[in-house]
């Protein structure tokens, strides 16, 4: 099957022990049976790995220290696995992480998901238009449904908003929501900040970036800060629209998108009223701990889905 990706996709690769918030603490990593089995075999099946892998929550996982802390994360930053047996070992969650996939008919999209520090840097450095391109594969050709014509169509148009640099970015936003027959002025961000403060939370540094912006003005965003928040809201837009084909509806993807976009430009115009700045490594954390917090939680998803529709339908 054919696999679009963007066009920076093949610039990523693991940073591995350089890595300030490795993808290896504070998850829940579930191992599918084949890995199991493949860990259970290893080393002529002494238990070497089994010994760091534990039945929890109906699946096996990888055990975890106080700190959160993958058993086979060693002080370095790396992995042992990788470094005893080599990265093919690897379960796919382990191995697939940071990226994402879309389902079509006919085809897959693949993406780089914002809450690993080095895709982020990508996606928020691109200079380029967003394009999606080929990855090597069987070449099969694209045939879309209906609904999937009407999606990707809707999809285009919203990049198409973010991307016309003749507007402020505060402006193609909003547009966003202008699309949506919204009005983006019905959004309060300590509104915002109290209904984020009520969904599961993974990470702490979440809940005190939001609680040290609310109630902080609005900063206008300068133009340095553009770019990398136009190429976070083409991301949002690019990964959360085909959830319209999951769940059946077009309007709640793209009000997903829009309060992702919103959310994004409150978070880091507040940061920057406060702060004085915001540098490049600021704009990462952002990101990451947005994505990380909302992204990786269907129920966080969905239950802002749902939270859109009921303030402006």
């Amino acid at each position: 099957m054919k696999i679009l990706s963007p066009s920076y996709y093949p610039l990523f690769s693991c940073i591995a022990g350089k890595c300030r918030h490795s993808c290896c603490i504070g998850w829940e990593i579930g191992i599918d049976e084949e890995s199991y089995e493949r860990f259970r075999l290893i080393d002529g099946g002494s238990g070497k790995v089994l010994d760091k892998i534990h039945f929890s929550n109906g699946t096996h996982q990888f055990k975890t220290d106080e700190n959160g802390r993958c058993a086979f994360l060693n002080k370095d930053g790396l992995c042992d696995l990788i470094l005893n047996y080599g990265e093919a070992v690897l379960c796919p969650i382990c191995a697939d992480h940071p990226r994402f996939r879309s389902f079509f008919s006919s085809f897959t999209e693949i993406g780089l998901g914002l809450s690993c520090e080095a895709a982020a840097k990508i996606i928020l450095e691109n200079k380029d238009p967003f394009t999606l391109l080929p990855l090597p594969g069987d070449g099969q050709e694209i045939s879309l449904t209906e609904d999937e014509r009407e999606l990707l169509s809707v999809r285009n148009e919203l990049i198409g908003l973010l991307e016309d640099q003749s507007a402020p970015i505060e402006s193609r936003i909003r547009a966003l929501f202008d699309a949506c027959e919204a009005d983006a002025d019905a959004l309060s961000f300590d509104e915002v900040t109290e209904f984020l403060l009520s969904l599961e939370r993974l990470d702490k540094d979440w809940g005190d970036l939001l609680s040290d912006l609310k109630g902080v003005s609005r900063a206008q965003i300068p133009d340095d800060l553009s770019l990398p928040l136009q190429n976070m809201c083409i991301y949002f837009v690019y990964r959360h629209m085909p959830l319209a084909l999951d769940k059946g509806d077009l309007l709640s993807a793209m009000l997903l998108c829009a309060f992702l976009c919103y959310l994004s430009l409150e978070l880091v115009s507040r940061f920057l009223m406060k702060h004085g700045s915001v540098s490049s490594e600021d704009m990462i954390s952002i990101a990451r701990l947005l994505s990380g917090e909302l992204e990786y939680s269907d129920e966080n998803l969905y239950l802002i889905m749902d939270k859109m529709l009921d303030i402006f339908e």
